[in-house]
């Protein structure tokens, strides 16, 4: 893959001996958001996915307010499937607890 990134510290310790899987930006009315990229051992199977260990790294483009990335993450996990009210209530509750605020150049 060209320009393949360094594998950050903190993702080799999760895959160990991590290697760069995929890579995407997401982009929302011509705007860069963020890139995302998938790490993950050599012996990773889509097929499979639950039993390797993997890390999901996002470096942000934009600033975006943790409650507005979790409110976003219910919209579109809303277009995959349904859920029911409690549900969503209790992940969207649980995501904005755990998504920070991000400025242009975060990496989480």
């Amino acid at each position: 893959m060209a320009d393949t990134p360094a594998t950050p510290q903190v993702v080799a310790q999760v895959p160990p001996n991590a290697e760069l899987r995929g890579r995407g930006m997401l982009r929302f009315l011509g705007m860069d958001i963020y890139e995302a990229r998938l790490w993950t051992e050599s012996a990773f199977a889509l097929a499979s996915y639950a039993q390797h260990p993997f890390a999901l790294e996002l470096e942000y483009r934009r600033s975006l307010s943790g409650r507005l990335i979790a409110q976003r993450s219910v919209v579109e996990m809303r277009r995959q499937a349904e859920f029911l009210p409690q549900r969503e209530a209790e992940w969207e509750a649980r995501m904005q607890a755990l998504f920070p605020d991000v400025k242009a150049g975060d990496r989480i």
